[in-house]
């Protein structure tokens, strides 16, 4: 998968790539995936892991060029759920990053 390949770590979930990044290095990674194609920020999600007492932030970004979705997970802990904005990014993501 392209994106694995351009990221260099990650894996192929269900058809789509999967990359877990910390927070500190999300933005760099979502940077480099917009600037080689995976340009379509499709949608934010968030997973409450309960039990884990950790939030799980999924951004997911497609690219009409290589025909492949990929999902970048990044873990914050329940008790400091903080994550830089990527509206330099995707301004559209404002919306999103509000609702959660």
């Amino acid at each position: 998968m392209k994106a694995l390949e351009l990221i260099g770590k990650g894996e192929e979930m269900h058809g789509r790539a999967y990359i877990k990044s910390d927070k500190e290095e999300a933005s760099s990674i979502i940077k480099k995936l917009k600037e080689n194609g995976f340009d379509h920020f499709v949608m934010l999600s968030c997973v409450d892991w309960i039990d884990k007492n950790e939030f799980e932030l999924v951004y997911h970004l497609w690219s009409y060029e290589h025909k492949e979705h990929v999902m970048v997970s990044i873990i914050l802990p329940r008790d400091n759920p903080s994550m830089s904005s990527m509206h330099e990014l995707f301004p559209q993501i404002e919306t999103y990053e509000r609702e959660i």
